[in-house]
């Protein structure tokens, strides 16, 4: 039988095996607690581990695969609540969006995580949201906006030092200020290229320390990729090469995975050192590993690579080569990213239909809760909705309540001698005469044929032998010759409070006993005070 220890065991496992630097490993370990859960049938676990299975195929760039556990996973939110959880899914959920450039989805996805971390005051989840944004941000190369959120989260770091952010954050100042770099080369400022490539290596260094003393293996393989590239520019060449290295010293898994981004990052320093040659078999070395890990983004930064150390080595014809198929995969990723919006739009669809379901559900399910719970023929509640009130107060042994147990004179006769339609009527326009001198906090409810019972919340016994009374005088009172002429009609009540009994079944045993005893003492009475005694049933 499988318990949630093990399958809770098998997501810790998976974890350590992305921090070892084994990101199959983490996968297998994913997918089997994800199968353990649906074997065990728990909802909320299912979704949990479909989350992290979305994440583990994201580690391993596979967008498809993670796109659709994560939207399994958000679809079976709909039969539980957990808003900590569907957060995180939704932080999940943005970073795959990002991975498949649907950066406006990315947008909006942390933005509803965001609101979520600022109402229950979760800093490290509205960090980890920013900084998805700021991505974006940078990707737009609105580059204010960006060191605007990253400056954010820098100050949540600073103070709460959260493992999570720990590489993540300096690898993400580094990006900023290459695309900085990038974006100054082609406004011809060149000093300024310079300074934020130098701004951009301080960072990334620092994202390699924060890698290799936390033992995040995957981040410091990126970190030591992208320092290295950061240092050629500056003209570091023996620091990028002992850099890239120390990339061949982590564990294998990673190089599985990271390989074609490893190899156009050699690339990269082999052709700004002037090792033209060797830059070109990076490159293609680059494409080759493609094949067997064909991220788009990966792809055209290995492809662009081939064309620059081919074009720096003077092979031009080459060059025009590598670069024509440059561009023909930059139309591929255009065409790739056309197909994840309609992905995107089919599922935002499917959500569409799903909460409309959902919403006629619940109004069928509420309607059905309040006929199970209301008399159909005076809309009062009825004796399930009376009782279950009863069960409620309980639960509470401090609760003061009074109930209320009324009883119409003689309602045989009535149906006898005037019809049951007739009878029917006395009993709606009875059931309307009572929720008129009621409290809106009080429950009326009729609980059999011609028998009524109240109850009233912090009543005191005398409060609630005047509202008996009350209902008692206005039905007597009542011009019954405007439904049939003779119509004489009265009602009797019992009356007891929480006092008098030490169980809610012990209280309404006391009201029907004194209902009892108005009946025997002529009827058209609320007996309230009398001393109960055995309740009989009577005509």
């Amino acid at each position: 039988m499988t318990t949630r220890v093990e399958i809770e065991e098998k997501l810790d496992r998976a974890f350590q095996y992305y921090m070892d630097g084994e990101p199959q490993m983490a996968l297998r370990s994913d997918l089997e607690a994800l199968q353990l859960s649906k074997d065990l049938g728990e909802v909320e676990l299912i979704a949990r581990c479909g989350i992290e299975v979305s994440r583990s195929y994201r580690w391993l760039h596979k967008p498809k695969l993670a796109l659709d556990a994560i939207h399994e996973a958000l679809a079976l939110f709909s039969q539980f609540q957990n808003d900590e959880l569907l957060a995180y899914a939704q932080l999940i959920h943005a970073r795959v969006l990002l991975q498949v450039g649907l950066t406006d989805d990315a947008y909006g996805e942390a933005a509803k995580v965001i609101k979520w971390a600022n109402r229950s005051e979760n800093l490290e989840l509205k960090a980890r949201a920013f900084d998805v944004q700021a991505i974006v941000f940078i990707l737009a190369s609105n580059f204010e906006k960006a060191t605007h959120l990253l400056e954010q989260i820098q100050d949540i770091q600073d103070e709460h030092n959260f493992e999570s952010l720990r590489v993540v954050l300096p690898v993400h100042h580094g990006f900023l200020h290459s695309r900085c770099a990038e974006h100054a080369l082609e406004q011809g400022e060149t000093q300024a290229h310079q300074d934020h490539f130098h701004i951009a290596l301080m960072w990334t260094e620092q994202a390699v320390a924060a890698a290799e003393e936390s033992k995040q293996s995957w981040y410091h393989f990126v970190s030591l990729c992208n320092a290295a590239e950061f240092a050629a520019v500056r003209g570091k060449f023996a620091f990028a090469e002992q850099l890239l290295a120390k990339v061949k010293e982590l564990p294998k898994g990673l190089m599985d995975v990271g390989a074609v981004h490893y190899l156009y990052t050699c690339s990269e320093v082999a052709n700004r050192s002037g090792n033209t040659k060797a830059a070109i078999q990076f490159g293609l070395d680059a494409l080759e590993a493609a094949k067997e890990n064909p991220d788009a983004d990966n792809v055209m930064n290995a492809h662009r690579r081939v064309a620059e150390a081919y074009e720096a080595d003077r092979d031009f014809e080459a060059a025009l080569k590598a670069y024509k198929q440059y561009q023909c995969q930059f139309k591929r990723s255009l065409a790739r990213r056309a197909y994840w919006q309609d992905r995107m739009a089919e599922y935002k669809s499917n959500v569409k239909v799903m909460r409309d379901q959902l919403q006629r559900a619940n109004v069928h399910a509420e309607k059905m809760t309040k006929e199970a719970h209301q008399d159909a023929l005076t809309g009062l509640g009825n004796r399930r909705a009376f009782d279950q009130r009863l069960l409620q107060l309980e639960t509470d042994p401090n609760a003061k309540f009074a109930i209320a147990i009324l009883d119409l004179d003689h309602f045989k006769a009535i149906n006898d001698n005037f019809s049951h339609l007739v009878g029917d009527d006395v009993l709606r326009h009875v059931a309307d005469i009572m929720q008129e001198h009621c409290r809106a906090e009080d429950l009326v409810t009729r609980i059999g044929g011609e028998e009524f019972a109240i109850l009233l919340p912090s009543a005191s016994q005398e409060r609630a032998r005047i509202v008996c009374e009350r209902i008692r005088k206005h039905i007597g009172g009542w011009d019954w010759s405007s439904l049939v002429d003779e119509l004489v009609v009265t009602v009797s009540a019992g009356v007891a409070t929480s006092e008098e009994g030490r169980s809610t079944l012990d209280v309404f045993a006391v009201a029907d006993s004194r209902l009892y005893q108005a009946k025997t003492s002529g009827r058209d009475l609320v007996e309230a005070f009398a001393n109960p005694g055995n309740a009989v049933g009577w005509a």
